[in-house]
């Protein structure tokens, strides 16, 4: 059991400092491990930037699927119960 976060039971195991999370191991999702690492302590890093905005129309993960499995998709299109 991981330890509880605000009355809840956690989904992951943390180390932490004085000024935040360091590491978080989340076991029930394949060992996945997380590491965040200090601002001062970076080999590198870029200059602040902005992202571009989404173009209009169709994005997202239909949208992804529909890439991905063309086929699939159109059959699922035309019966979704498939």
């Amino acid at each position: 059991m991981f330890p509880r976060v605000r009355g809840e039971l956690g989904r992951s195991l943390r180390a932490t400092d004085a000024t935040g999370i360091l590491f978080e191991w989340y076991g029930e999702s394949g060992g996945q491990l997380k590491y965040y690492p200090r601002i001062a302590e970076a080999t590198w890093q870029s200059k602040v930037f902005t992202l571009e905005p989404l173009v209009e129309g169709d994005y997202g993960i239909e949208k992804k699927a529909e890439v991905y499995f063309p086929e699939r998709w159109a059959a699922l299109q035309k019966n979704p119960e498939a």
